[in-house]
């Protein structure tokens, strides 16, 4: 709506580019009609920061489909700390390849690999 884009312009940009995650995030979340998903893909798509990802249970269920029951998403959070953000991007952009060559009767075996240096 337009009163949520008017509470945004209204947050301080530099808090919400270089700020603390969860102050930015707090900012956002503060704003009426924003939810914590939302606040997170405001974040996430439209700042760039990667630090923290909206939908993490979208996440976790993707990767057990990858890195079977084994999967830990603390031990993710923790590899990949700022760069969180990075991974899941190389994980839903892999889920959906190996999901359309499923659908072509291609399946495969989905491998998610990234490294941040």
């Amino acid at each position: 709506s337009a009163r949520a884009v008017r509470g945004v312009a209204a947050i301080d940009e530099a808090l919400l580019r270089t700020g603390p995650y969860g102050a930015a995030r707090d900012a956002l979340l503060a704003v009426p009609g924003l939810g914590p998903f939302s606040a997170g893909a405001i974040l996430l798509r439209g700042l760039g920061r990667m630090d923290e990802l909206p939908g993490m249970r979208w996440f976790e269920r993707e990767a057990r489909r990858v890195y079977g029951d084994g999967f830990d998403a603390d031990a993710i959070r923790a590899r990949y700390g700022r760069d969180l953000g990075y991974w899941s991007y190389y994980l839903k952009a892999d889920a959906g390849r190996a999901r359309r060559a499923a659908r072509r009767g291609r399946a495969r075996r989905v491998v998610v690999v990234a490294t941040v240096a």
